[in-house]
């Protein structure tokens, strides 16, 4: 969960009073919340809730309207997105379709003085890692969505970012991929003692890899916890019915199979 056993958690990334309207419309009404380092915090809520402009607001895609964004007790609200020390995995890759697996890991290093004349190197150590380097010289046109994904997930670590930022990567994927890219991040979160901040509109995906799940509609936080509180002991009676009973009502329509596979 980010701290040795013993110890505080320490407090990674930390969001006050946060605003945002568009066109008169309220999109985030006065959000605060803490993100402890080595979490994984998922932003759980239905479409237009708030989610995606939270977290292009805090990569510094976008600018609030009040509050403040704060990493490592620092405030970055006014800083550039290549200062932020953030990573931003999108649903869509973003991969360059011109440049090769290899190029597009290395690209962002090229802007970074202390790669200089090892990005290539650094990049495919990186795929080594991640089981890629047989895609090295492939063009994103020719990867599945979920080898598009892992590629776009290199590119991001290969900068080292103190929090990655996740808006829906999954949401394209099919189920058996997604099962797979589930493990593959819990895996790489532990490897690279990483903080997630992952954006999801699938409770089942929320609560099968988050320390904690925040739950969001209408630009407001309702509640913030463990899934399991989030199940015993619901804030209100949003939270009990987007998240309780969403799951219940999924865990009804499975069951049955589920009872049939155990008995093959």
């Amino acid at each position: 969960m980010g701290s040795l056993s013993g110890a505080a958690p320490t407090v990674k990334l930390t969001v006050r009073d946060c605003t945002k309207r568009f066109s008169g419309r309220t999109v985030l009404n006065h959000i605060s919340f803490q993100v402890r380092s080595g979490e994984f915090l998922s932003v759980l809520g239905p479409s237009g809730c708030g989610k995606t402009t939270l977290l292009r607001i805090l990569a510094g895609l976008e600018t609030p309207d009040g509050g403040t964004v704060e990493l490592d007790g620092a405030d970055i609200t006014a800083l550039p997105p290549a200062r932020r020390r953030m990573g931003f995995v999108f649903q869509d890759y973003a991969l360059f379709e011109n440049m090769t697996v290899l190029k597009n890991v290395s690209y962002g290093l090229h802007f970074h003085p202390e790669f200089r004349g090892r990005e290539d190197l650094c990049a495919h150590e990186l795929l080594e890692r991640l089981g890629l380097a047989e895609l090295k010289d492939s063009l994103p046109a020719r990867l599945s969505g979920g080898q598009r994904q892992r590629v776009a997930l290199a590119r991001t670590l290969a900068l080292n970012p103190d929090v990655i930022l996740f808006d829906e990567p999954m949401a394209a994927l099919d189920a058996d991929t997604r099962l797979m890219l589930q493990e593959e991040l819990g895996q790489i979160r532990r490897e690279f003692s990483s903080t997630f901040l992952y954006v999801t509109h699938d409770q089942e995906e929320a609560f099968s890899m988050s320390d904690r799940v925040m739950v969001m509609s209408d630009g407001h936080i309702h509640q913030i916890d463990a899934p399991e509180e989030l199940l015993r002991r619901p804030a209100d009676e949003y939270v009990r019915q987007f998240v309780g009973e969403n799951l219940l009502r999924r865990f009804r329509r499975l069951r049955r199979f589920a009872e049939l596979v155990g008995e093959s």
